[in-house]
């Protein structure tokens, strides 16, 4: 396997590639129970994640183990909670919780750290977050480590949905467990080196929800349905429905659609990744459109983030001489400096 890995690697060092559009992967070889990451076949979709990574930072995933059901109830779960009385859904407000869970208002949220958007006039889309539902008694909540806790449920959707969106998550989790073992032999690391840090992530699942544009009374030029950025951990999957409206940089630095498929999870690279790789993988910058659609458009990314106290330092394999390691740090940090600079509450 270390030969293998260090051919591969010093050959695809010396390719200077571009991409102009988003690759579709299918990772049934990835995310299939009990693979051995070692196999030709987990070998070869591992590369094409690598090629993708490499260049434009982004690529679709089909047969990823999700139903087609569950990702309709995915839509329809978000639907229901964003369609309530907007005194119902403040009853879960964001600025009400300890751990960064719960509903967003429309425009409260700034994503564009370059923009300088006045009170409510952030981007055009509301938001709910949740994650882990920890009691009191759990072993983080016990230590005080931040972000760990209980969600910020509206109260009423009930113990049905509240139950059917966890359902939700811990298969996104799963999914997203597989694919960052996915990563590892072109990574040059053990199958296992993510475990850890993903036994008890700081995944977070967030329902999105961005009306036409049109019925938004007082909104400015420079309000987008979200902002450009990247995100914040080592990737992100996103589920969209069909309305589109998702933009990604590519590589000459041309804005290009990221337009849904039927079926498929774009998935994205966070900023931890580059930082790992020492620059060689893309954390690409993207953004979303004003939705000129006549119906609300939906999306539902989960932000594949590490537990708090994960130590991200450079991957072994992309330090040299030329490019040593950086100092190490502490993920959880990080990630509340960035919400820091997003959130007014």
């Amino acid at each position: 396997p270390n030969f293998f890995f260090f051919f591969f690697f010093f050959k695809r060092q010396s390719r200077v590639q571009k991409m102009s559009e988003i690759p579709v992967i299918d990772v049934s070889s990835i995310v299939r129970e009990g693979n051995d990451p070692s196999s030709a076949e987990f070998i070869k979709i591992s590369k094409e994640i690598d090629d993708a990574c490499r260049s434009i930072g982004f690529f679709y995933i089909k047969n990823h183990g999700v139903s087609e059901e569950d990702m309709k109830k995915s839509l329809k779960l978000a639907e229901r909670l964003f369609n309530l009385p907007r005194e119902e859904k403040a009853k879960a407000s964001i600025s009400n919780s300890q751990n960064h869970r719960g509903w967003v208002g429309l425009g409260e949220e700034n994503i564009d750290d370059s923009v300088k958007a006045g009170v409510g006039k952030g981007d055009l889309k509301e938001c709910f977050d949740l994650s882990l539902d920890l009691g009191e008694s759990e072993k983080e909540v016990v230590e005080g480590v931040p972000f760990f806790g209980p969600n910020n449920w509206p109260p009423a959707l009930g113990n049905e949905w509240k139950e059917e969106v966890m359902d939700r998550y811990h298969k996104m989790v799963s999914l997203g467990r597989k694919l960052m073992r996915g990563f590892t032999p072109v990574l040059g690391l053990p199958a296992n080196y993510f475990d850890k840090m993903y036994e008890r992530p700081l995944a977070a699942l967030r329902f999105l929800r961005y009306p036409p544009s049109k019925s938004i009374e007082g909104k400015e030029d420079h309000q987008l349905g979200c902002g450009v950025h990247t995100d914040y951990g080592f990737i992100t999957i996103l589920q969209q429905d069909q309305v589109g409206g998702l933009q990604v940089k590519n590589t000459e630095g041309n804005w290009i659609d990221a337009t849904p498929i039927e079926g498929t999870f774009l998935v994205n690279l966070g900023d931890m990744m580059p930082i790992a790789t020492n620059g060689v993988y893309k954390a690409t910058p993207h953004r979303v459109l004003e939705n000129k659609a006549d119906v609300h458009r939906y999306s539902i990314p989960l932000f594949f983030d590490p537990h708090y106290n994960t130590m991200v330092e450079a991957f072994p394999s992309f330090v040299t001489k030329e490019k040593p390691a950086f100092k190490p740090f502490v993920y959880g940090e990080h990630l509340a400096s960035r919400l820091n600079a997003t959130y007014s509450y």
